[in-house]
């Protein structure tokens, strides 16, 4: 009987184990995001599969995609794990679409890297995942080849596989612009959702999407901007009377052009100078990521989710763009969802949209507590609370997050008034 009980237990333990592992065609982090144990699981599981039949496409795709996330969770990223997982892919599936797809993906940034791109799509299956439609998405809207990015953004929103929840802030985010505005986004997750919106939805087609930061110091990459945006002409510094203010004298200025090729943050601000003054269109800035805006911090204003390039010369105040952001809020953004659980997205990016939510929002409480519209302020503040509880926060750390912007208020609500 014992023994007739031991064998049903592990029977059973074997059977949970076996469960543990059991591989799945998982999503892209950007829309839903496991833990490292999750990736280290999927990744052994998909290993299993290629030890039953080492020509299994999908699962040599899922054994690299999930290798990949499970290296990416650790301090140090195992480069040498994905070059030996490389090797072997190579001698089981070579010149197949997933083995050009996975060595694309090594060798980005590298000159070798189109190459394998151009093979991967020759062979493009119909039957596309997530990582064929971001990977290639981001790939033909960074080679400017329009026609064919039109037609898998459009696939790629109608498949219903991306975040509505990002959707739905980038949808917000665009509309919030000037017309044939140009947004300046700094990573695929503030990118790729306005691509499938503009190309894959025939949204807010007047505008136009931009890749910023070190990319843009690369002369090809550089190229290709200008030539997506319609400027025939070479980058060139343009000293305008503006920049030049910031110092006492000419030869203050001459010192510090000498030097400025040093300094990579400057160039970038340069050139972004350059684009909006040839193109006569107006610049705005993602706030997902602010890492590299240091230099022209103070030309950023927020009207609204994204952030307006105002040269300062122009004289803009707070009081100008709180208007300017109130106006938004009512009358132009639909905000409904951000009454949603953030948490039951598992979508990485999520997060960050609903923080930077918050912090639009915080400001427009500033506007109506300054214009004395309580009953405004009361709703804004409700939604705000609403977002944190949708992030799963607990009362305790709302009730401190609140505390938080009501100093923050009080220090900017007078700051605006004193101005």
């Amino acid at each position: 009987m014992k023994k007739n009980f031991l064998a049903i237990a592990l029977s059973i333990i074997s059977t949970l184990c076996v469960a543990q592992v059991k591989p799945e065609k998982f999503l892209g982090i950007a829309v839903n995001e496991e833990d490292s144990v999750y990736y280290a699981n999927q990744a052994e599981a998909w290993h299993n599969e290629i030890k039953q039949n080492p020509r299994n496409e999908t699962a040599w795709k899922y054994y690299y995609m999930a290798s990949h996330y499970e290296a990416m969770y650790q301090e140090i990223y195992d480069s040498g794990m994905m070059d030996s997982l490389m090797e072997d892919m190579s001698k089981h599936i070579p010149g197949t679409y997933t083995y050009y797809y996975c060595k694309y993906r090594e060798s980005r940034g590298e000159s070798i890297a189109k190459e394998y791109a151009e093979k991967a799509l020759q062979m493009l299956p119909a039957d596309k995942d997530f990582f064929d439609y971001d990977n290639w998405v981001a790939y033909l809207f960074f080679q400017n080849r329009t026609s064919e990015l039109k037609q898998l953004a459009k696939e790629y929103y109608n498949s219903g596989i991306y975040s509505d929840y990002v959707l739905e802030s980038s949808r917000n985010e665009l509309a919030g612009m000037e017309r044939n505005a140009i947004y300046v986004g700094t990573t695929d997750m503030d990118i790729i959702p306005k691509l499938l919106l503009i190309y894959g939805n025939e949204e807010h087609t007047d505008k136009s999407i931009i890749k910023g930061g070190s990319d843009l110091l690369d002369s090809d990459f550089q190229d290709l901007t200008f030539k997506h945006l319609g400027l025939n002409e070479k980058f060139e510094i343009e000293v305008d009377e503006e920049f030049a203010s910031q110092f006492e004298n000419d030869e203050e200025l001459d010192e510090y052009m000498g030097a400025y090729k040093y300094d990579s943050y400057d160039t970038i601000h340069f050139i972004y100078k350059f684009i909006m003054d040839h193109t006569g269109r107006p610049l705005y800035f993602s706030r997902m990521n602010l890492m590299g805006y240091e230099p022209w911090i103070g030309n950023l204003m927020g009207e609204g989710f994204a952030l307006k390039y105002h040269k300062l010369s122009e004289g803009v105040t707070k009081s100008n763009v709180l208007e300017k952001l109130k106006y938004n809020c009512e009358n132009v953004y639909k905000m409904d969802f951000l009454k949603r659980r953030v948490v039951d997205e598992r979508c990485n990016c999520c997060y960050s949209f609903a923080s930077i939510w918050n912090d639009v929002l915080s400001w427009l409480c500033v506007k109506y507590k300054k214009d004395g519209n309580e009953k405004k302020f009361k709703e804004t503040n409700e939604l705000m609370r609403s977002i944190y509880e949708g992030m799963d926060y607990d009362d305790f750390q709302i009730k401190e997050l609140m505390e938080l912007l009501d100093e923050f208020m009080e220090d900017n609500t007078e700051e605006v008034i004193e101005e």
